[in-house]
C-alpha cells in the first residue's frame, strides 16, 4: 500500500491497524494539510460532491484521505470514529470516477475496527494526476492548508 505523507519529519507512514491510527492520534502526528485530510464517511449526495472536491484537490500534488478519523472541534484533537465499511470503498471509487472532470483514479485500503463487525477506517490515496487540475461543478480545486482552494476557471 502507498505510504502517507504526514510531515517533513515523518514523510512516510503506512497504518495497518486501528492501533496504528490510535498511536498516530496519541502521538500528535495527524494534522490536516494539503497532503492529508481526516473525516467521517459521506452520507448523501451533497457529501458526495464535497468528497469529489476533496479528491480533486489532492490530485494536484497527491494526498491521502482517512475516513473514520474525525476532528473534535472543541478540543482541536482527533479521535477514532469507525465507519461502516460495507460498500464504502466502492462508493468513494464511484465518486472519483463519476463526479470530477476528468475522472480520478484512487487507491483504497480498509482497516478493520475492534468496535464492531463491518466497521473500520478507509484510507483513500489520491496519486498526483498528470491531467490535474480536475473540475467539480465547473470549478477547479487545489488542496491548501486545512481547506480546498478554488481556482478560477480559464476562459
Amino acid at each position: 500500500m502507498t505510504s502517507i505523507y504526514l510531515t517533513s519529519d515523518n514523510p512516510r507512514w503506512t497504518p495497518k491497524t486501528e492501533t496504528d491510527l490510535q498511536a498516530a492520534i496519541d502521538g500528535g502526528l495527524f494534522e490536516e494539510s494539503h497532503h492529508l485530510d481526516l473525516k467521517k464517511a459521506p452520507n448523501g449526495k451533497g457529501d458526495n460532491r464535497e468528497l469529489a472536491r476533496d479528491l480533486s484537490s489532492f490530485a494536484v500534488d497527491g494526498g491521502t484521505l482517512i475516513i473514520g478519523v474525525q476532528e473534535n472541534k472543541e478540543s482541536r484533537t482527533f479521535e477514532l470514529a469507525p465507519q461502516p465499511l460495507n460498500g464504502l470503498a466502492e462508493k468513494v471509487e464511484s465518486v472519483a470516477r463519476t463526479i470530477p472532470d476528468p475522472p480520478l483514479t484512487v487507491l483504497t485500503q480498509e482497516i478493520r475496527s475492534a468496535a464492531g463487525v463491518g466497521t473500520g477506517y478507509l484510507l483513500v490515496h489520491i496519486p498526483a494526476s498528470p491531467v490535474a487540475p480536475h473540475m467539480v461543478d465547473n470549478r477547479y480545486f487545489a488542496a491548501a492548508t486545512r481547506r480546498s482552494t478554488r481556482w478560477a476557471t480559464p476562459k
